[in-house]
């Protein structure tokens, strides 16, 4: 008859503790918030909750001795004169041993030195070889001695510095742009130097074209503007409006006012540049939309410079009073 076997099994005792947060200690406030729409996007500005916490007084009841009680009741001589008990001695007490470690200047701190102790048995280290230096090999051979007017050292021979700029900088930046001014003039006079970027030497140029800037098409500042709606321009749908893609900004003549308070602020400016900001070149834009989205989808192929058919007549949806058409 076998006996059973005898086996162990470790205990295991899962143990869930729960970290709940305590209750707050004061009742939760019940704020007025101003309705402004959930299509502003303001709720999820952290603006918007740094601007209610501002606007909220503080509700913080303050005592007649804001919380700093002073009994002189308990202070020797202070109603006969006496002020020393409230006051500083004029003599420091004595420092007490344990203490003196805490008040060790910052430079003390740290591994002492060895080279700031007098230790005796410390010694430089030499190095022994038994080849000969260079100074006994010329002492010992009077051909390798050096002549008398040789004897001076040499100075060191001064590099002239050069005239390429570092790499990176603005310096450098603007003469890269200038070479390519300049290698683009060569190869418009002489076609036979353009190169391919490549270094192909079985391709060749057969025409060459100046590449000039529209100037007509640069805003008055200069560069490019990128604009961004505060709301939904158009009718909040669960779709995409594609009219969007072919909406255009037309800026809005200044008035006279606003070009008499930019003139003003300039000035401002020109007189005190350390204190008076900069004004900047504010303007104002209209913003067109086409009217459906079919509209919008033929106004990008009449635009569209890999369209083969973007000079046809059709793509127009409306005509003016001239019969010239136009999309609205």
């Amino acid at each position: 008859m076998s006996r059973p076997e005898k086996y162990s099994q470790d205990y295991i005792a899962r143990i869930r503790y729960s970290n709940a947060l305590p209750p707050p200690p004061i009742p939760p406030k019940l704020l007025n918030i101003p309705s402004v729409g959930l299509a502003s996007g303001q709720y999820t500005n952290p603006n918007f909750a740094s601007h209610l916490a501002r606007i909220q007084p503080l509700n913080i009841e303050a005592d007649g001795e804001l919380g700093m009680p002073l009994d002189l009741v308990g202070m020797p001589g202070v109603f006969d004169g006496d002020e020393s008990s409230i006051q500083a001695p004029s003599e420091p007490p004595p420092i007490h041993p344990h203490d003196r470690a805490l008040l060790r200047p910052l430079g003390s701190l740290g591994k002492p030195k060895s080279q700031n102790q007098g230790v005796s048995f410390l010694r430089r280290t030499e190095y022994i070889s038994n080849t000969p230096t260079t100074v006994s090999r010329l002492k010992a051979d009077p051909f390798l001695r050096p002549s008398a007017g040789n004897a001076a050292p040499k100075r060191p021979i001064k590099r002239k510095a050069s005239p390429e700029p570092d790499r990176g900088t603005p310096a450098w930046i603007k003469r890269r742009i200038e070479k390519s001014f300049e290698a683009a003039a060569v190869g418009l006079a002489d076609r036979t130097k353009v190169k391919h970027p490549s270094k192909r030497t079985n391709c060749t140029i057969v025409e060459s074209f100046p590449l000039l800037p529209d100037l007509e098409a640069f805003p008055d500042s200069g560069a490019y503007v990128t604009v961004k709606f505060q709301t939904n321009p158009v009718t909040a749908t669960d779709k995409y409006d594609t009219r969007m893609l072919s909406g255009i900004l037309k800026p809005i003549t200044r008035s006279q006012a606003e070009d008499e308070a930019y003139q003003q602020a300039y000035e401002a400016w020109a007189r005190d540049p350390d204190h008076t900001p900069k004004p900047l070149q504010m303007m104002n834009y209209d913003f067109y939309l086409p009217q459906d989205g079919k509209t919008g989808e033929r106004f990008r192929e009449k635009f569209d410079v890999d369209n083969p058919d973007k000079e046809k007549e059709s793509l127009y949806t409306a005509t003016d009073g001239e019969g010239r058409g136009i999309f609205k």
